[in-house]
């Protein structure tokens, strides 16, 4: 892959340079951008010797690259060059200046020109002090950049060079090139077509109240978008999930908001069906959304008042089971179903019940204390030979779980299509 990497000024700028290093053992091809500050902290000859291509420090003045015809061609057009050149674009570290000028779109140097001349998807791994990180104004620009779906790497929290502890450090380049790996593609799936269920339903009592749960839907959304980056066309049918997760997702995706259990079904089924009169099926359903099991059985048209007495009744209906009904509607064993099971107790018991009674392919068993926690454990448990299989996903944040989620799909949705 070739990489462009832009360097901001910053004391942490140094660690660009392993990163080179890491880039360059995997078989990528790296160009260096150094931006005027960087020049303080970093040196073209460290970056030539660590990439094998000269450094790029001047929008009007590039070096000579001879490895790139089209850069002696167009001397002074060679930010259109590098932009095209370019599979992917990384800033290391990405100073509080650096981001305010990606938000505002800003063409003010060759690193600049480069991203907004580029059609390569770009990463940037924030640095700076604590104070200046926490400013409303930087957190602005990070929440419009995620809206374009730049990838924001960090940062990380600990002691600051200028002597200050907080969040602001950049992240090691191990753990950047960690990231940058599962970023190019993070696993190779077995199939192409994919519907994913995210978020907490909510069941109305009246025009105010309603019944749901604590779930945030991030875990949907993590699949949702590793699953995008791995290729597979995704439709996500999602109940109410804040604005600013939903914007973190690729246009591409198809979003289908609703608010109910019933209406989650019933966009489900719809999807299904048209996807199988396109000659375009879906492939694997997976049940993520944290679906109201009961929904009130009479609906008030005005506010329920309180009553004398302090107590309300309520009448419940159980609602429809989404993933068991898909999964009992196969055609051609399609989809593969898989569903997650949070459980406060017993939670292997509990899992490999709902993988038999659901007709399960495959359950992902997680500890109700797990909700909406950064890290979590999940255990997956499958049907193999008439035994009940299970395997740990190690403790880690929502896209490392995505990753490992979908690549134990992708294995097993092979292994029974065979």
């Amino acid at each position: 892959m070739n990489f462009i990497l832009g360097i901001g000024g910053g004391i942490s700028a140094y660690k660009s340079l392993w990163l080179i290093r890491l880039l360059k053992k995997q078989q990528h091809q790296v160009k260096v951008v150094l931006t005027q500050s960087a020049l303080e902290f970093v040196t073209p000859v460290s970056v030539h010797a660590l990439s094998e291509y000269p450094a790029y420090t001047d929008l009007w003045n590039p070096p000579q690259d001879n490895h790139t015809k089209a850069d002696a061609q167009e001397h002074n057009m060679h930010h259109i060059s590098l932009a095209k050149w370019a599979d992917f674009i990384i800033i290391v570290p990405a100073t509080a200046n650096r981001i305010s000028l990606l938000a505002q779109g800003e063409c003010q140097d060759l690193l600049s020109n480069i991203i907004l001349a580029s059609k390569a998807p770009l990463a940037i791994a924030p640095a700076m002090n604590v104070t200046m990180w926490n400013n409303p104004a930087t957190q602005d620009n990070i929440n419009t950049l995620k809206k374009r779906s730049i990838e924001i790497w960090g940062p990380d929290s600990g002691l600051q060079a200028c002597g200050d502890v907080g969040q602001g450090r950049l992240l090691e380049p191990e753990e950047i090139m960690q990231k940058i790996q599962h970023w190019i593609r993070p696993i190779e799936p077995s199939f192409k077509h994919l519907i994913i269920t995210a978020g907490a339903t909510q069941e109305p009592l009246d025009p105010v109240r309603y019944i749901s749960n604590h779930s945030s839907g991030k875990m949907g959304i993590a699949i949702a978008k590793i699953a995008y980056q791995c290729g597979i066309q995704v439709t996500l049918i999602h109940a109410p999930i804040e604005q600013n997760l939903l914007q973190e997702l690729p246009s591409e995706i198809k979003k289908i908001a609703i608010t109910t259990a019933e209406q989650m079904l019933q966009q489900t089924q719809t999807e299904i069906t048209k996807a199988r009169k396109q000659n375009n099926p879906i492939e694997v359903f997976i049940g993520c959304a944290a679906v109201a099991d009961y929904r009130p059985t009479n609906y008030n048209q005005n506010k329920i008042k309180k009553t004398n007495d302090n107590l309300l009744t309520l009448q419940l209906t159980e609602n429809p089971d989404i993933i068991q009904s898909i999964a009992s509607n196969k055609k051609d064993k399609l989809p593969f179903c898989a569903g997650f099971a949070l459980e406060s107790e017993e939670l292997i018991n509990n899992a490999q019940k709902k993988l038999k009674n659901k007709k399960l392919d495959l359950i992902f068993a997680n500890p109700v204390e797990s909700m909406n926690a950064e890290k979590s454990t999940i255990t997956a448990l499958w049907n193999s030979q008439n035994q009940v299989k299970q395997q740990e996903i190690p403790h880690n944040d929502k896209e490392q779980n995505a990753i490992h989620i979908l690549e134990l799909i992708s294995q097993r949705y092979k292994e029974l299509q065979k």
